[in-house]
């Protein structure tokens, strides 16, 4: 299932950025996390219209329901996620 991968993805990407202070990694990893965001919101939008809800394995639920209620990101990002002009 799409939202369990995107699910250990960004907690794995989160821990990633937490545990390293080399920025050109910071800046990959935040770009993949913005994909893999991205992902979930399209995969919980399927789960959604079969009346099923993912509460999250890795991420909590309220971590999921912030992701899946904000919208779609575009464009790059630097090394904290700020998206560059």
């Amino acid at each position: 299932m799409g939202t369990i991968i995107e699910d250990l993805d960004i907690n794995d990407l989160n821990m990633a950025i937490d545990d390293t202070d080399n920025l050109d990694l910071d800046t990959v990893w935040q770009n993949l996390n913005q994909g893999s965001r991205n992902h979930m919101r399209s995969f919980y939008d399927l789960l959604l219209q079969q009346n099923l809800v993912y509460p999250g394995l890795f991420l909590t639920e309220a971590e999921i329901l912030d992701i899946v209620n904000s919208p779609k990101e575009t464009g790059p990002v630097d090394e904290n996620g700020v998206p560059l002009s």
